[in-house]
Formats: C-alpha cells, sequence, structure tokens
C-alpha cells in the first residue's frame, strides 16, 4: 500500500489503487520518455534530469506540466503553469542562484518527492547577501494527461 498523499484531498486525484512501480534508473536511447510509465506511474527520471534546469538558460521542460498546476511555497502561491513560471522568473531577477538536487524518488502512485538545496544571492543590495534554503518539494502527476498538476514545497529548518 502506497503511503498517503501529502496534498490535500481537494488538490488530489485519487486514481485507482495499484501497486507502486519500480523503475530503473537508466538512459533510453531514441526521443523522450514518457512521464508516465505505461500503467500510468510517475517516471522519476525525467524530473530529475529536468530540475537542475530550474533557474539556467535552458530552463524546466514546460511540456512536463499541465497549464492547471497547483503550486504552494511559503510565501507563494499559484494555480497555473504560467503563475509557476512566473515565480521562477521572479526570482532568477532578484536572486543569483546555485540549484542542487540531492534526490529524487517516487513517493506514491502518483507522486515523486524531491530533496533540493538553493543557495541564492541577493544582488539589489551591495554587499549581496547569502540566503541558503534546503529544502523538499511533493510533485503530482495526473494520470489522464501524463503531466505533473502539484507542486508543494516545505523548506528544511534546523536549529544548531
Amino acid at each position: 500500500m502506497p503511503p498517503p498523499s501529502k496534498f490535500p484531498a481537494t488538490h488530489r486525484l485519487d486514481p485507482p489503487r495499484r501497486p507502486i512501480l519500480t523503475f530503473q534508473k537508466r538512459k533510453v536511447g531514441g526521443g523522450r520518455r514518457p512521464y508516465f510509465d505505461a500503467e500510468g506511474g510517475l517516471v522519476e527520471l525525467q524530473l530529475e534530469e529536468d530540475l537542475p534546469h530550474l533557474f539556467d538558460e535552458q530552463e524546466i521542460d514546460r511540456s512536463m506540466y499541465g497549464e492547471r498546476l497547483w503550486f504552494r511555497d511559503p510565501i507563494a502561491k499559484h494555480d497555473t503553469i504560467d503563475g509557476y513560471l512566473f515565480n521562477i522568473r521572479l526570482l532568477e531577477l532578484l536572486f543569483r542562484r546555485d540549484f542542487y538536487v540531492h534526490h529524487v524518488r517516487q513517493t506514491g502512485i502518483d507522486e515523486i518527492t524531491t530533496r533540493w538545496t538553493v543557495v541564492m544571492r541577493f544582488v539589489l543590495l551591495p554587499w549581496k547577501p547569502e540566503l541558503v534554503f534546503p529544502g523538499i518539494s511533493i510533485m503530482g502527476g495526473n494520470p489522464q494527461n501524463q503531466k505533473f498538476c502539484s507542486h508543494a514545497i516545505s523548506l528544511i529548518y534546523s536549529c544548531n
């Protein structure tokens, strides 16, 4: 039985239950691979390859996301892919960033969890303060259109 979803029931599609599928992380020749496998389960490899481009010139692959994308982080909320991409562009304008993906794992039938760290330097101030945010993203998929439909971010806080 898969772990329970971390999304509110109003923002989660509940497909028929089936066993969690396992994926081999290997390159497959010849064109783009599907974001979902034949059974409709999310394939984590595409996200692992795409996320490092979140803040670079290549950018993320917009075709992996549905037009209606439920996005939440501690300071922003968007319900469309355009709002999500606007949020990324705003961060690009205000900060110089280094983005590190630590792992990408399937954590539910239609859910992938990523662990990452972003280092941001605020460019508008002359001393360019540096902010370090370790976080977790939970990406939900829609098996009907085979695209991501939700992205929720939690920052990891620690007190030493």
